[in-house]
C-alpha cells in the first residue's frame, strides 16, 4: 500500500471500527463473500464512495485476513 493510503487508513481507523465498518463485515461474513488469505483488487475513481469503500476494507483487511491490492 502507498505512503499516502497508508496514512489515510491509519487516520481513518484511529477510532476502532466504525458502525458502516461492522455492517459491512457482518454483511462479508453472512453471505460468504472473501475467504481468508485472499486477494481482493480494488478500483478507486476517487469519488467519496470508492474511497469509503477502500477505508473500510484497509479497517477490516486484518479481521478479514485479506490482502488488498488497489
Amino acid at each position: 500500500m502507498s505512503g499516502k493510503w497508508q496514512l489515510w487508513a491509519q487516520q481513518l481507523g484511529a477510532g476502532g471500527r466504525t458502525d458502516l465498518g461492522i455492517q459491512v463485515l457482518r454483511f462479508i461474513q453472512e453471505n460468504a463473500l472473501i475467504s481468508s488469505g485472499q486477494r481482493v483488487i480494488i478500483g478507486v475513481s476517487g469519488g467519496a464512495d470508492s474511497l469509503c469503500l477502500l477505508g473500510i476494507l484497509i479497517e477490516l483487511q486484518g479481521q478479514l485476513e485479506i490482502r488488498l491490492h488497489i
